[in-house]
This record gives C-alpha cells, structure tokens and sequence, in this order.
C-alpha cells in the first residue's frame, strides 16, 4: 500500500505562490494562507464537506471575492513522481497487489482516479473520503485490511509520515518510510528499499 503526497506524487512546489498571486494576496502572506486552506481541508478528508465549501470559508476570512474557481483549479494539480509509479508497475507485474492508502477529500480524490488514471495503474484506491476514515487512525488501516481481504502481516505500507506508520504497525502491517523528495532517483531508491525489506527474514 502506498501514501500518496509525498511518496508517489505531491503539490506543486510554488502552490503557495501561485494562490497568493492569483487570488490577490501578499507574497509575505502565502505560507499563512496556504496553511490556512491545508487545515480547512482536513474537515473534508472523511467526506463529510466539499473542499470548496471549506475553501469558501477561507476566501471569506481573507477577504477575497470570486476566487473560489481559481482556487478550484488550482488546488488540484498534482506532479507525479514517474519513476515510482514505475516501481509500482513492476511490482505488479510481478504479481504484487498495489493499492493507494492516502488522505484526501472527494474532488481530489476523482482528479488522481479518473484524470491521473491511478483506477488503472493501482489494484484498489483506499481514500480517506471514501473510507469515511482517515489516517492516522488505526481503524483507518482495519477497514482497509477489511475490504482487501488480506492479512495485516502479508502487507506492507509506504508513507513519509511517521505517525501513520505507527498506526499502521499497530495492527501488524510491515511498513517503510519513505519520503520521495529526499533522493534524486526517487524510483531507484524506493526500490532498493524494497528489495532489502524482501531479503529481510
């Protein structure tokens, strides 16, 4: 099982900056900003809300008008880290069940499904949308193991975060950090991660 932001994709790096200049807000105010939508989209990650509601919300405390479809559009783009959806597609072409396990609200969700196609390039997609649960929740990983079928200790979950990790250990899932933006060849080093866990006894 693989997280996503972080270890097979992420935001783009200047997101902050390409808000604060589209909606009008002070380049000294875009990290402030940004924060402030990150935390109002944590109450859309179980699917309760629409993150352009929780969007709406902030453009309002900032004062901004109209700025709800450009937020929309940029909010949702994501770069891929090709080279790590290539270990993906080996490992299931060697057999392995890949799925996602990652956190995200429902408009996000469909972008990576439908328009990044990762319904096709992953066995299963476990969002936390979806789940209506989410990371780092253990009975986030218990649904999962749930509706997959599979035994907690014949799986194993890559994330860059370390509390997920422990949640995911605490139901007997293996796991491995792993954070892309820390090596060049990110594909390479996933994979040689791998391959030492698999020698492991």
């Amino acid at each position: 099982m693989f997280d996503a932001d972080g270890v097979i994709q992420r935001p783009p790096v200047d997101l902050a900056n390409q808000l604060a200049f589209t909606l009008g807000i002070a380049a000294e105010q875009a990290d402030a900003f940004i924060l402030d939508l990150f935390a109002a989209e944590a109450e859309a990650l179980t699917g309760e809300k629409d993150i352009l509601d929780c969007a709406e919300l902030v453009l309002r405390r900032w004062s901004i008008d109209g700025g709800l479809e450009h937020f929309d559009r940029l909010w949702h783009q994501i770069d891929v880290y090709s080279d790590v959806h290539d270990v993906v597609g080996e490992l299931r072409a060697a057999g392995i069940y890949c799925a996602i396990a990652s956190n995200q609200q429902a408009r996000r969700a469909r972008a990576m499904s439908v328009d990044l196609d990762y319904r096709q390039k992953f066995d299963a997609e476990f969002y936390s949308c979806d789940l209506r649960l989410r990371k780092p929740m253990q009975a986030y990983f218990q649904s999962i193991i749930d509706r997959s079928g599979v035994e907690p200790s014949r799986c194993l979950f890559v994330d860059d975060r370390t509390g997920n990790l422990e949640a995911a250990r605490a139901i007997g899932i293996h796991t491995l950090r792993f954070v892309a933006d820390d090596h060049p060849k990110k594909g390479e080093a996933l994979n040689g991660l791998i391959r030492t866990l698999r020698r492991s006894p």
